[in-house]
């Protein structure tokens, strides 16, 4: 999947033809601050002002990247997944859009998410790392700073495990056939998280997985297929052009990667103590 830069108020991921309007509000009086917060170029803000410079179609007019990052509620407390990976990811897509010369490191927005949760008083949750140009501006202007804004949004943490999903799109696509996982090559240099991860979880598990290009008849020959995804984790898929998977069911292979998956992500699985970090519990200020 490509990153999540967007151009002159469009997003390059088709799923957000308006990037900034995903960053919906939830009030919460129980804020240690009474508000919610922002991280916005290195200050807390409340939201309130906040979204008069990030979050008002009016005044934001531009390029920019975003990225977005799961954070889960563990029996140790709220613990944002793969960060760093994710991060990673988003200083890399900055460089693509053509900032050189970021005035925040990895380990400032590494601190800057931590802060945003805690600050937030949240615990299932989703962290935005945000880069735009307002107005416009764009990257090849001299002398021109980008805005760089951190915004936590909670989410419900509710699956059903019922709700099958019926197309790929926006996700990375696994085939599974005669016990082999088939998925296709990741297009461009950006890391895709979500899909390394369930490469890696599927090994774990002892499955082969085979990167190679799918055509539309190796659809109809599968055992089993799902989709993966940042927010969508491990989604089954119950069909294809409108012919049953495994009678509607998801399959074994499916089911054990899921599962997985879930385990890991809340800080049970063994890969949890590397890839979940725990968010900092200390005095703010």
């Amino acid at each position: 999947m490509t990153a999540n830069i967007f151009f002159n108020g469009y997003s390059g991921n088709r799923h957000h033809p308006f990037a900034l309007e995903t960053l919906s509000r939830h009030r919460r009086n129980s804020s240690p601050l009474s508000s919610e917060c922002v991280w916005i170029n290195g200050e807390l803000v409340p939201f309130e002002d906040a979204s008069l410079h990030v979050l008002n179609p009016g005044l934001y007019y531009g390029s920019g990247v975003f990225e977005e990052i799961r954070c889960y509620l563990t029996e140790r407390g709220p613990a944002i997944f793969r960060l760093e990976a994710h991060l990673q990811r988003f200083l890399q897509a900055v460089r693509v859009l053509g900032v050189v010369d970021l005035r925040y490191s990895l380990v400032d927005l590494r601190r800057a998410a931590h802060v945003t949760v805690q600050v937030n008083n949240l615990t299932a949750c989703t962290v935005r790392p945000i880069l735009y140009f307002a107005g416009d501006r764009e990257p090849e202007s001299d002398n021109v700073q980008p805005t760089v804004a951190v915004v936590a949004d909670a989410w419900d943490v509710s699956l059903d495990p019922e709700e099958y999903v019926t197309s790929s799109a926006g996700k990375n696509l696994f085939l599974v056939r005669n016990g082999v996982v088939y998925t296709a090559p990741q297009a461009g240099e950006l890391n895709d998280v979500a899909r390394n991860t369930t490469i890696t979880l599927l090994q774990d598990l002892g499955y082969s997985v085979v990167e190679k290009r799918l055509s539309r008849d190796q659809l109809h020959m599968v055992d089993e297929a799902f989709v993966c995804g940042t927010s969508a984790e491990i989604e089954p898929m119950r069909e294809i052009d409108s012919r049953l998977l495994n009678g509607g069911e998801p399959g074994p292979i499916t089911r054990a990667v899921q599962q997985l998956y879930s385990d890991t992500v809340r800080g049970q699985g063994r890969r949890s103590r590397g890839w979940l970090e725990y968010v900092m519990m200390e005095p703010l200020f």
